[in-house]
C-alpha cells in the first residue's frame, strides 16, 4: 500500500501544498460540516475536506486502513471515537470556495499552467481580471491561501491570496512561472503567508508571570528560549524568533501574563495595540 500511495503524488506537490487537515474520522458522505455537504458529489464548502487532488492517495490508504480494521480486535475498530485533535481557542468557521476553481488551481499546478482569474479585492464590489502564476496552497486556520505571483512580474515574491475571493479561474495558454527551487515551506515564501515581516529572527525578551512560566516550560515558545528567574515573582525569557502577526496575536492573547521587554520596535507595537483595546473598556 506504500508503494501504491507514493506513487499518487511526487515530491514537487508536496512542497507547494501545505494542508493541515482535521485528523478526525470523516463524516459520513452528505454529512453537514464546516458550513457545507461532506463527499465528492455533494459541492462541500469546507476545504479541510475538499482536496480532490488527493483523492487516489487517500482511497488508497483507506482500503489499507479497512482491510486491518476488519481483521483487528473491537477496541481498536473504535479508535476513531477515542483519539481526536481540539483547540480551545475559538476557530472561525470556514469561508465559502468554489470548488471548481479549487480543481482549476489543483490542475495548474499539475500542468504547470498559468491560469486567468476574478479576483475581488476586500472591500471592493467588482471583481479584478489577473494571469497568476500558481505557486503553492496553504490550508491555515479555517481558509486555504494560494501562493502565487502575477504573470510577468518577476520581480515580486510570492503573494498570498484567500481562495474564497476568486470568483473563476480557467486555465491560460501560457506556462506558469515558478521560481526555481520554490518551496512553499520556505522563509521566503510563508513571509506573505503568515505575514513575516523579517527573514531575519529578533531575539525576544518577555517578562513572565508565574501561570505563563510554567506553560512555557512545559510548552516552549522556541526551541532555544532561555527562562530566568527574576526574583519578584517573574521570569525572563529570551529566544530568536520571526517577527510575524502571528507572534503580534500571542503575545495580545496572554494579557497581564506577559511584558514585552524588547526589541524596542516590537514592544511598542504590543503596547500600541494593548493600550488600545483597554482604553475599550475604560
Amino acid at each position: 500500500p506504500q508503494d501504491r500511495i507514493s506513487k499518487s503524488y511526487s515530491t514537487t506537490t508536496q512542497r507547494r501544498a501545505v494542508l493541515l487537515v482535521d485528523r478526525e474520522a470523516p463524516p459520513e458522505p452528505g454529512a453537514s460540516t464546516c458550513g457545507g455537504t461532506w463527499g465528492p458529489d455533494a459541492g462541500s464548502t469546507c476545504p479541510a475536506f475538499w482536496l480532490t487532488m488527493f483523492q487516489q492517495p487517500l482511497d488508497a490508504l483507506t482500503e489499507y486502513a479497512e482491510t486491518q480494521l476488519e481483521a483487528a480486535s473491537s477496541n481498536l475498530k473504535e479508535w476513531p471515537r477515542r483519539i481526536m485533535t481540539n483547540t480551545r481557542f475559538v476557530t472561525l468557521r470556514p469561508a465559502k470556495i468554489s470548488p471548481d476553481v479549487l480543481d482549476v488551481l489543483y490542475k495548474a499546478m499539475i500542468e504547470n499552467r498559468a491560469v486567468e482569474v476574478d479576483y475581488l479585492k476586500r472591500g471592493s464590489n467588482a471583481a479584478t481580471q489577473y494571469v497568476i502564476n500558481v505557486l503553492g496552497l496553504s490550508l491555515q486556520d479555517s481558509n486555504i491561501y494560494v501562493s502565487l505571483t502575477l504573470a510577468g512580474d518577476d520581480v515580486k515574491g510570492p503573494m498570498a491570496w484567500p481562495l474564497h475571493r476568486f470568483n473563476k479561474a480557467k486555465l491560460a495558454w501560457q506556462t506558469s512561472s515558478i521560481p526555481d527551487g520554490y518551496d512553499i515551506r520556505n522563509t521566503r515564501s510563508l513571509q506573505s503567508l503568515l505575514s513575516i515581516r523579517s527573514e531575519e529572527p529578533i531575539s525576544l525578551r518577555l517578562r513572565l508571570d508565574l501561570a505563563l512560566f510554567e506553560r512555557l516550560s512545559e510548552n516552549p515558545l522556541e526551541i532555544d528560549q532561555v527562562i530566568t528567574p527574576e526574583g519578584d515573582g517573574c521570569w525572563l525569557l529570551e529566544c530568536q524568533i520571526l517577527p510575524s502577526q502571528g507572534l503580534d496575536l500571542w503575545l495580545l492573547s496572554q494579557g497581564d501574563s506577559v511584558e514585552v521587554l524588547g526589541p524596542p520596535d516590537q514592544r511598542a507595537r504590543i503596547a500600541e495595540k494593548a493600550i488600545a483595546a483597554a482604553a475599550l473598556y475604560r
